[in-house]
């Protein structure tokens, strides 16, 4: 796990791209690595 808490902003992990496209900040997890 990532060793900070994001506040106040909200990431999201996600595989959707098209989802994470839509939202503003976002964290992309690509094969297991938080790209």
């Amino acid at each position: 796990m990532l060793g900070f808490v994001p506040h106040p902003t909200v990431l999201i992990v996600t595989h959707d791209h098209e989802l994470a496209g839509k939202m503003g900040r976002v964290l992309h997890m690509e094969d297991g690595v938080i790209v």
